[in-house]
């Protein structure tokens, strides 16, 4: 389960959600507009 803290959409189509998964650890995920996957997944 992870908790979305903010979801940002820049004029090119690219979506970056901001989150904690259930343990607490910061999660980045981006993808684009269109697309049918993710592109990056950042863990802290």
């Amino acid at each position: 389960m992870v908790d979305f803290e903010e979801i940002k959409i820049d004029k090119d189509g690219t979506i970056e959600i901001e989150g904690r998964n259930d343990q607490g650890r910061e999660l980045e995920i981006t993808t684009r507009l269109g697309e049918s996957g993710v592109t990056h997944v950042e863990r802290d």
